[in-house]
């Protein structure tokens, strides 16, 4: 199954990391906006 998230934009030239946190998953990226890094947590639709 694969989902895109549209409203993420992440910086020319990164890449999102996925991390596993015990039972639950979370992308890690930066984006243009400010260079911060931000962590957005991964679910599945039912």
């Amino acid at each position: 199954m694969e989902n895109i998230e549209s409203e993420v934009m992440v910086k020319a030239g990164t890449q999102v990391a996925a991390v596993n946190f015990g039972p639950e998953f979370f992308s890690v990226y930066t984006d243009n906006a400010d260079s911060k890094i931000k962590i957005r947590k991964i679910t599945i639709p039912l």
